[in-house]
């Protein structure tokens, strides 16, 4: 979810402990939710998506404007297309919450490469 977006991060926060135990029990791995640690880098965050076995993306109002997020969507899809089979392939579950709009074509013209050249150029 997006740092600074209440309703994304008690969303997530509802969902990891809801599912928490149980995905502990049937994997034996715990959740990580990135909006805990928002001054993650770029690299940080797509290692933290490559070894995913599933990606819940909470989409509120903010989501399109935040870099991290928009890097674990792309990073997720770039997962799914180099996994060599089905199965290795990350779940990607996508959360619509209620004040997330769908963007115009003039976000893709404009706003989202304001998003993206505006990432940070650090290395990890």
């Amino acid at each position: 979810s997006v740092p600074n977006d209440d309703e994304a991060t008690a969303a997530a926060g509802i969902l990891l402990f809801k599912m928490s135990l149980q995905v502990l029990r049937q994997t034996g791995h715990d959740m990580y939710l990135l909006v805990d640690q928002p001054c993650l880098s770029p690299f940080v965050i797509c290692e933290s998506v490559s070894q995913a076995r599933s990606v819940v993306v909470m989409l509120s109002a903010g989501s399109l404007e935040c870099f991290q997020q928009l890097l674990v969507m792309v990073e997720v899809e770039a997962e799914i297309a180099d996994a060599p089979d089905v199965e290795s392939q990350p779940s990607v579950i996508l959360v619509n919450l209620p004040d997330f709009g769908f963007p115009s074509p003039i976000f893709f013209e404009r706003g989202l490469y304001a998003v993206w050249s505006s990432a940070p150029k650090a290395a990890p």
